[in-house]
């Protein structure tokens, strides 16, 4: 058993120290250590002394290192009295982890706070980063036999990560499980597939030198949900490797000596592809994948008008959760013969198929089938568009019941007729009075109160319940519904973890922030619009050109510093021009 004990280091007096003089508050900053190796992690330490309101600006983008808060800030005031005299003061620290991308003589950029309304900087600091030694500790990779796919295409991938055994003599060498123990699982990114597992022990040759390795692995899918390049950068594992075992009171083992490692993953570029518009047909609802669908009626024996319910059952290799029902509304032989409901179907995963329903009504009497539903997709595997059909349901259709005109007159044609002959009377309605006097009288009516209460409230409050239940019903039954109603409040989630992120990670949140909201308001398949895409669906549900183009342009730039290599800047700017292109969609209410 090996206890994670408590490394002691010398802080290098790297230390800043700038003041402002008119509210007397102190920062600096340190590091832990002035030299690194590239696979290693040293701690930045900012302390700010007699700042009462404290705002970080957020941490600035570096093409060199790697830089993250880690937890929250640390707090300590305290009093003291010296000749008589009362002194407060507070301090509050910030820790972040500072992980080099490169070797050689690196700065680490200022950071900024906003100090009761003023704001500070720390000054910037070298940090001089070494080559790593032969037979690294720990190395992460992440391997793909695919280096294109299209939007929404599956790409399998492995994460391995190689941590060296370690021995120390006489005897000791800690084993699989205790070698995993000492990952940082708070600090570490294990990206889109997940924690690995322990499979096996390997010899591995690199740098003319062997050494032996645990190896854990975890295989997945990963499903593209935008054009661009694909990447794993966010993938990364930090450990406290041991240099140094000593035993405790009880006997137990301990890291008496250990180094800090923080070491990316070693990865490739995927590049993903838009889905092609040439070939892409009218009734495509964004299902990417291979796909059968079958239909059934229940009954299957009706009069013109009855409600008849068609179920659709989709199967396939694709993302079924993302799959769309078929757009019924433009199946022409189905609408020429039934009346179908122009609404988008919520459906729901049935074992390895999606099933959707729908009620349709036949219009004639000489309907004889359902004809078959058309699914489109698009095939990776081939790269393009393909139609599947179910087969059509044979149905009877019976004409509605009719009343003749006789029917209509004597709506009951077993009762008897009266035995005497019918007498026209000449004074109208009155002969069925007696007092004409009585009638003629004026007639007045009184209502209280209660009565005008009742017949003001009771439609009042029938109508509110009205509205209620049906937009309960509406709610549960109608998918787009939902999405249009939860947009703004899902982008504004995004905007939120976008301003607490920092960084590429913001850039990213901005991204699905505006084109997850057109998406919802649309009821298009999230993660498929490109930049051009929202411009050109904004202006044809009419919003101005100038917002179509300031989210376009917006966009644009997203996706440049995500997939086209430009640097992340000005990140909380993006948070601000999307926060307000949100406010204007809104209010254009597309």
């Amino acid at each position: 058993m090996v206890i994670a004990g408590r490394s002691f280091r010398i802080v290098i007096a790297l230390t800043c120290l700038s003041a402002a003089s008119a509210t007397g508050v102190e920062i600096s900053a340190e590091l832990s250590a002035a030299t690194a190796s590239l696979d290693e992690e040293v701690t930045l330490i900012v302390t700010i002394v007699d700042g009462r309101r404290i705002e970080p600006v957020g941490i600035p983008s570096s093409a060199d290192l790697t830089i993250r808060q880690v937890g929250p800030p640390s707090e300590q005031s305290q009093m003291e009295w010296i000749n008589g005299r009362v002194r407060q003061w507070r301090r509050v620290t910030y820790s972040y982890s500072v992980a080099p991308r490169r070797t050689g003589r690196l700065t680490v950029p200022a950071l900024a706070y906003v100090v009761d309304g003023q704001r500070v900087e720390t000054r910037p600091l070298t940090l001089v980063v070494g080559k790593t030694q032969r037979g690294r500790p720990l190395i992460v990779e992440i391997e793909t036999d695919q280096r294109e796919a299209f939007v929404e295409e599956p790409v399998r991938a492995v994460l391995r990560v190689w941590i060296r055994v370690y021995r120390q003599s006489p005897g000791i060498q800690l084993d699989a499980n205790t070698m995993w123990s000492l990952v940082d699982r708070n600090a570490s990114q294990f990206g889109m597939l997940g924690e690995p597992i322990f499979v096996e022990q390997r010899v591995r040759e690199q740098d003319d030198a062997a050494a032996t390795y645990y190896v854990y692995e975890k295989e997945g899918v990963v499903w593209p949900e935008a054009a661009g390049r694909l990447t794993f950068d966010d993938v990364r594992v930090v450990m406290n490797y041991p240099q140094q075992l000593a035993r405790d009171l009880f006997g137990d083992l301990r890291i008496a000596r250990g180094q800090r490692l923080s070491v990316a993953a070693e990865t490739v570029a995927i590049t993903v592809k838009p889905l092609p518009e040439e070939g892409r047909p009218d009734d495509f609802n964004g299902a990417v994948g291979r796909y059968e669908i079958s239909t059934s009626a229940q009954p299957t024996d009706v009069t013109v008008g009855d409600p008849i319910t068609l179920t659709l059952r989709i199967r396939g290799s694709g993302r079924l959760q993302r799959v769309s029902a078929p757009l019924l509304s433009r199946v022409p032989a189905l609408m020429q013969d039934f009346k179908v409901p122009d609404e988008p179907l919520a459906g729901r995963i049935d074992g390895s198929a999606k099933v959707f329903t729908q009620t349709i009504r036949a219009t004639r009497p000489d309907v004889a089938a359902i004809p078959p539903i058309p699914l489109s997709f698009f095939d990776p595997q081939t790269g393009k568009y393909e139609t599947a059909r179910s087969q059509p349901i044979p149905i009877r259709v019976r004409p509605g019941a009719s009343l003749s005109l006789s029917q209509v007159v004597e709506a009951d044609v077993t009762r008897p007729r009266s035995p005497g002959p019918l007498i026209e009377r000449t004074d109208g309605l009155l002969a069925n009075f007696a007092d004409i006097p009585a009638i003629l009288e004026p007639q007045t009516a009184e209502f209280g109160r209660g009565w005008w209460m009742t017949l003001t409230v009771c439609p009042t409050l029938y109508a509110a319940i009205f509205f209620l239940h049906r937009r309960r019903e509406r709610w549960s039954s109608d998918s787009a519904f939902r999405r249009r109603s939860l947009a703004l409040r899902t982008a504004q989630q995004r905007l939120d973890d976008a301003r607490r992120a920092g960084g590429s990670t913001a850039i990213e949140h901005v991204g699905r922030a505006l084109t997850g909201y057109i998406a919802d308001r649309l009821n298009l398949p999230p993660g498929t619009l490109t930049s051009a895409d929202a411009g050109r669906l904004l202006a044809e549900r009419g919003a101005s050109a100038d917002l179509a183009a300031e989210v376009q342009r917006l966009l644009a730039e997203v996706e440049s510093m995500r997939y086209g290599g430009t640097p992340v800047i000005g990140d909380q700017e993006s948070v601000r021009r999307a926060d307000e292109c949100l406010h204007r969609l809104e209010r254009a209410r597309l």
